[in-house]
């Protein structure tokens, strides 16, 4: 996969899909597939999980304390594409109390490739919004750094099975027209396309 070293990284959080076309779903892991089925929880005993690589040195990190010198451990802000959003009540677990499941759609396309100058991608990215944070910090509406970057709709990436399908490989080509995109902080998305193609030149 090819990743822009200004940050744009990861993937798309549309939802999840936990068996491939053709294998059987395990009972507490169904796929995205209706009808979707209430999945069960997985009772753990103590000391089963032992975490390695990136978890364990992320913990590690986190146990040596990260007040005062946060940036010291993530020097990066991630950013992704500022995508529309739908809501649907899924399943309501109490009369009163508001615990939904809820599935989240997206209302604007997401399916771009980025125009961007591979030598110097940082020169093909624009900051277009500097200030302090609105009311709701994390939300998509009061960011308060919002980047701009041009690209082109790429038709041929679609979802499968309500999630991005593969991610496609670089260099892309399409004849859409050109388009300007606004990049939001990672935290600031719930839909999220943080990894992108990058169109041919």
């Amino acid at each position: 996969m090819h990743r822009l070293k200004a940050g744009i990284i990861a993937g798309l959080a549309l939802a999840f899909q936990a068996a491939a076309p053709g294998q059987q779903a395990n009972q507490h892991y169904p796929t995205n597939r209706p009808p979707l089925r209430q999945t069960k929880f997985v009772a753990l005993p103590l000391g089963a999980v032992k975490p390695q690589g990136w978890l364990r040195d992320q913990l590690t990190i986190q146990a040596n304390g990260l007040t005062g010198h946060l940036d010291e451990f993530w020097p990066s802000l991630v950013y992704s594409l500022a995508i529309g959003e739908r809501f649907e009540a899924i399943k309501r677990h109490h009369a009163t109390l508001p615990v939904i499941d809820w599935a989240v759609h997206p209302t604007t396309p997401w399916n771009y490739g980025l125009a961007v100058d591979r030598e110097h991608p940082e020169k093909s990215i624009q900051v277009a919004r500097q200030g302090r944070p609105g009311k709701e910090p994390f939300g998509p509406n009061d960011a308060a750094v919002v980047l701009q970057v041009q690209g082109r709709a790429i038709p041929g990436w679609t979802l499968i099975d309500n999630s991005a399908g593969p991610l496609p490989a670089s260099p892309v080509t399409s004849n859409e027209p050109p388009v300007t995109l606004e990049l939001i902080p990672y935290g600031c998305t719930r839909l999220r396309i943080t990894e992108f193609p990058v169109l041919a030149r």
